[in-house]
């Protein structure tokens, strides 16, 4: 995926399209359930996070002027993020034998979660992310990511990708 810097101005029709397309896939959801609506949320998930990171944490103001045509839909999957993604990945975590063996999924999930309300929060007040914030604070002072899983381009807002769990942070 091309990624645009910060000082870019021009429009990049490409991610727009993008966007559009997964934010119209939203209504197939209600035709799936099970397993098969959780991956399509995780992979749906996964893609606005890339989508974030790579163009629209630089232009918000698009990311939100498509989301408007998506509103209801986006208001309608919120309530699936919850279940098949958020509420999953917190279980995942909290009953993972090695917490370190799924922090980088954590960390994924809670950039994921970030850019979809960064770029939608206007719409989606409902997202239930209390669980997962209690989690990684919880886990400070144990460990840390290394810097080469850091993906490209993340904000320096993300914390739990920065963090230094091996420090007493009192």
């Amino acid at each position: 995926m091309t990624t645009i810097q910060p000082s870019s101005q021009t429009p990049d029709i490409s991610f727009q399209v993008k966007l559009r397309e997964r934010l119209a896939s939203i209504s197939s959801w209600k035709n799936h359930s099970g397993y098969d609506q959780e991956e399509i949320v995780e992979s749906f998930m996964d893609e606005m996070g890339a989508l974030y990171l790579d163009y629209f944490q630089y232009h918000l103001e698009e990311a939100q002027a498509i989301g408007l045509q998506y509103a209801t839909d986006i208001c309608w999957a919120a309530k699936a993020i919850n279940m098949c993604y958020i509420y999953k990945l917190w279980s995942r975590a909290l009953h993972a034998d090695d917490w370190s063996d799924i922090w980088l999924e954590v960390c994924w999930g809670r950039t994921n979660i970030e850019a979809f309300h960064a770029m939608f929060g206007e719409f989606v007040r409902e997202l239930d992310v209390a669980g997962i914030l209690e989690y990684m604070e919880s886990k400070k002072g144990h460990e840390k990511v290394d810097l080469r899983q850091i993906p490209k381009n993340v904000p320096k807002s993300h914390w739990w990708w920065f963090e230094d769990f091996t420090k007493d942070n009192t």
